[in-house]
């Protein structure tokens, strides 16, 4: 039973820690899934009390759920990390063949865009 309730605890201890949401792009109609990690101090991430924040853009192929490990070492280190998931279902597959700087550019081009967006729309939060 100990060991039921330390489980317990430390999933309510880690899921206070990491929030999921989408955040909508109203100018390319766009859906962007975000993973959030705090730091143990979340409360110091205000717009009047800054914090230092990372990015961690998953590549092609992986889900920026994958990045736990580091998200975890991040927030651990006082960041906010914001884990930015750039595939939708929507979007063309990721060219595999051709001259790849070419035939990918349109995915980086998107990719750096969405940076720039949360950039600016999370900066009022935190």
């Amino acid at each position: 039973m100990r060991c039921v309730r330390g489980a317990l605890a430390f999933f309510v201890l880690l899921s206070s820690m990491v929030h999921a949401e989408e955040i909508y792009d109203e100018s390319r109609d766009r859906m962007i899934p975000v993973e959030l990690s705090y730091p143990k101090a979340h409360a110091d991430c205000t717009s009047e009390h800054k914090c230092p924040v990372a990015f961690l853009s998953a590549g092609y192929g992986v889900s920026h759920t994958d990045y736990v490990f580091l998200s975890s070492q991040l927030a651990e280190l006082g960041y906010l990390v914001v884990a930015i998931g750039h595939e939708l279902p929507q979007d063309p597959p990721l060219a595999v063949k051709g001259n790849l700087y070419e035939t990918r550019s349109e995915n980086w081009q998107r990719g750096a865009v969405t940076l720039d967006f949360l950039k600016n729309k999370l900066q009022s939060r935190f």
